[in-house]
């Protein structure tokens, strides 16, 4: 493995071990000060602003990393500025978005201070600015003030969350500290790559039309995943909520490490996208899948109640279901970043996302009146395993093609 691609891995396994252990502190931190029916409300808010994350990334942590590897000759001020301009606009268009759904589950009141939480975090976020240092190799001083930017939060939390009255302000303790640590991270940019942000309207949508393709294909899983989520908020009890939200944490958090991994080899893949192979590239996926699978049969339910206690009991219930869906992760992940996105098959890409949120959208948005919860998990078992197998169909005709 390139040294460069350890390195980004090493840090980005940093974090996603960071990330790991702290839903473990925090979970029952806020579950004993706001009450489990305050976490359920919290969880709730915090899922809308995370989302939000998926619109402002957009798709240049794909096509921004690939044209810095892909042309050297590439104006790397002017792209960094179109796209950290770009985002700014989609911070804004989130942020009234996840805002009015507040409007209408909870109160005017609560959508305001979501709005104001929201904005100025997410204009913290982008500064962060991932996908340029993912494209320079350069994951450490990003990693080290993510770390710091969520003990700070913590920090924060454990001294002023005192009772079930305070999920406004966890809120804000969770969301406006990305703001301090985003800025350092624009210092460090303008001194270390000398690239300084201008704002400019000028290709704000020339930018997000170019990415439009990447950016569809990224974030339509959403519609049968992550959105069904944050409706489902609307339709069962905060309590209820608060155990799915803790059993869907712990699936993203597994499912999280094929992509940690599969980040940070993406620019050595860009670089031999002609080197795809099959034992490579896509077999070391599938038999992590399938031991985290097993493991959390065997050891899951234990685990769930010693950390987060008994009152998350039925966590092991819908996570047994949501574990199968990893398998399918594995291949469709693999594929994607070692075979698709390196040989620029974005429209592949946008053609095999189509039909896997089309079926299993259908299926989430019919039953989930009814099924509530079970629609979600369903819908995304559904998804993951059309994904993948179209991309594996897909990737046997492309690879013939490419090939002659």
């Amino acid at each position: 493995m390139h040294k460069k691609s350890i390195l980004n891995f090493i840090y980005l396994l940093t974090v996603y071990l960071f990330n790991l252990l702290y839903p473990i502190i925090i979970i029952p931190l806020l579950t004993s000060r706001l009450g489990i029916d305050g976490f359920g409300k919290f969880s709730l808010l915090y899922s809308c602003f995370t989302l939000s994350f998926i619109l402002c990334d957009y798709s240049f942590t794909f096509t921004g990393v690939r044209d810095i590897n892909d042309d050297h000759n590439i104006d790397e001020h002017s792209l960094y500025n179109d796209i950290q301009n770009a985002r700014l606009l989609l911070v804004l268009i989130s942020s009234v978005i996840f805002s009015s759904y507040i409007l209408y589950v909870f109160n005017l009141k609560q959508a305001i201070y979501y709005f104001i939480s929201s904005f100025i975090g997410l204009i913290g976020y982008c500064q962060f600015a991932h996908w340029y240092h993912q494209a320079k190799s350069d994951l450490k001083i990003n990693s080290i003030l993510t770390i710091l930017s969520r003990c700070f939060s913590f920090i924060l939390i454990f001294i002023l969350v005192n009772n079930e009255q305070h999920v406004t302000l966890a809120l804000y303790l969770s969301t406006t500290t990305y703001i301090l640590f985003g800025l350092i991270s624009l210092v460090v940019r303008k001194i270390k790559y000398k690239v300084k942000l201008k704002f400019s309207t000028n290709n704000m949508l020339l930018t997000l039309k170019n990415g439009f393709n990447l950016f569809f294909s990224d974030f339509l899983p959403n519609v049968y995943n992550n959105i069904p989520v944050i409706i489902l908020g609307g339709l069962i009890a905060s309590e209820k909520y608060a155990i799915f939200s803790v059993a869907n944490k712990i699936s993203i958090a597994i499912a999280t490490l094929f992509y940690i991994v599969l980040k940070a080899l993406y620019p050595r893949l860009c670089e031999n996208k002609d080197k795809f192979s099959i034992s490579k590239n896509i077999i070391p996926f599938f038999s992590l899948a399938l031991l985290a699978f097993i493991f959390m049969q065997v050891f899951g339910e234990y685990l769930i109640t010693s950390i987060f206690g008994s009152a998350y009991a039925g966590v092991q219930d819908l996570l047994t279901y949501m574990t199968i869906g990893l398998i399918f992760i594995s291949i469709s992940s693999s594929l994607r970043y070692s075979f698709f996105l390196p040989r620029k098959h974005d429209k592949e890409i946008r053609n095999v996302t189509l039909i896997m949120v089309s079926i299993s959208a259908v299926f989430v948005y019919a039953t989930i009146g009814i099924y509530k919860e079970w629609a979600v998990i369903f819908g995304v078992l559904i998804a993951r395993f059309i994904s993948a197998l179209l991309f594996s169909l897909y990737a046997i005709k492309l690879n013939k093609i490419d090939h002659r």
